[in-house]
């Protein structure tokens, strides 16, 4: 995981310091010796990060000039740790992926895309997730970290998998990446496949896309004699994502949205109803929206009516 604490420990130290770092690290034309500084600086940084500093490299911090500025940072680190910090992944050995910040976030987003491959794929699915539910707004995550996040459930466009597999068909001339393909192609048009089957097909996709140098995807002009070629990445091209169905529950006189419902406070259901019927309901989250879909159509009229008039005496 070496090149992935590279990718971090700079943003991590910028966090720590609340980007309040020695002038050399951001000097926009350096010097050879702000150069060697600035690198001396950032290998100690990330040497205290990984509790690893060495005494040869502070010597080397001292003869520059920068040991405050390491010492500085060190006593930054030891206040920064006592906070509670978050990491999409805790194998128990290490943490990686950081995701206490909006910034760190989106960098543990992007590097997630770009090498969820390398990942275990039970890994994949625990990093993702921990991404997801931190982030505000999951529509801004790539479409990996919310296939292999999100609840939501995906689908085959059979006609538009197809279309897109014959594509790439055409861009390569290798006869055993078209049987590839072609096999893939007859997998996916028979549909039928649950979610961790479609992630896999996506995940051939992406191999054979790689394999054939067609990857990364964009604009391809010239690509094998053909122009203009434009080719979705493998979510895109053999996935679509389920439209949400709207399950409705009736109490007497008023249907209401599952979902809306699910999500009225326990409060409420604990002052309309007897308690072994909320306690039915609940988890350690709150409201469960499948007990409330298998329990509340059961209830007698009376129960209904009451949880019914306090919702609409709510106004919710």
């Amino acid at each position: 995981m070496k090149l992935l604490k590279d990718n971090f420990n700079e943003l991590l130290i910028r966090d720590i310091t609340n980007n309040d770092i020695p002038s050399y690290v951001d000097t926009f034309e350096k010097s050879a010796s702000e150069v060697t500084k600035n690198n001396v600086f950032v290998k100690c940084c990330s040497a205290i990060l990984e509790d690893n500093l060495e005494d040869d490299l502070m010597q080397k911090a001292c003869h520059l000039g920068i040991e405050k500025d390491v010492k500085s940072f060190a006593l930054k680190f030891a206040s920064y740790i006592s906070k509670e910090l978050e990491y999409a992944l805790d194998t128990g050995k290490e943490k990686i992926l950081p995701i206490h910040t909006k910034e760190l976030l989106k960098q543990s987003d992007a590097y997630f895309k770009e090498n969820y491959m390398k990942f275990p794929e039970e890994w994949r699915y625990e990093i993702a997730s921990n991404i997801v539910k931190k982030a505000e707004n999951i529509s801004e995550l790539s479409n990996i970290t919310q296939l292999y996040g999100s609840n939501e459930e995906y689908a085959i466009d059979s006609n538009k998998a197809v279309e897109s597999i014959k594509e790439r068909m055409a861009l390569t001339k290798e006869s055993n990446h078209q049987k590839q393909y072609a096999a893939l192609g007859k997998l996916v048009a028979h549909g039928g496949l649950d979610k961790k089957q479609l992630i896999k097909a996506a995940h051939t996709l992406e191999l054979l896309d790689r394999e054939t140098h067609l990857y990364p995807y964009a604009e391809r002009t010239g690509v094998m004699g053909y122009r203009n070629i434009t080719l979705n990445d493998p979510i895109s091209s053999l996935l679509t994502k389920k439209a949400a169905e709207k399950v409705k529950i009736k109490l007497v006189s008023k249907e209401y949205d599952l979902d809306k419902l699910a999500s009225y406070p326990v409060e409420l259901f604990k002052e309309a109803l007897e308690a072994d019927i909320v306690n039915s309901l609940i988890t350690n989250e709150g409201i469960d929206r499948s007990k409330v879909a298998r329990i509340i159509p059961t209830l007698p009229r009376g129960d209904k009516y009451v949880l019914e008039r306090f919702i609409e005496s709510r106004k919710l």
